[in-house]
């Protein structure tokens, strides 16, 4: 009887565990992509501001942030 309630539910959890997993990483890359982004502008004349320095800045701290 044990056997089979762990046969079921195992890929089950395993399934919710992927999936929290794969749009954990996929919000995470999302950050970095908007640094880069970012960065890109900041640097495409070769100057950058301070409301440049200032928004690099935050999407750097949000990279690090525990979501």
């Amino acid at each position: 009887m044990i056997d089979t309630l762990l046969t079921y539910i195992s890929p089950i959890i395993g399934g919710v565990v992927g999936i929290y997993s794969y749009y954990t990483f996929k919000r995470r890359l999302h950050t970095v992509r908007q640094f880069i982004d970012t960065l890109d502008d900041a640097l495409y004349d070769d100057r950058i501001s301070e409301e440049e320095f200032r928004s690099l800045w935050s999407r750097f701290k949000a990279m690090f942030s525990s979501t």
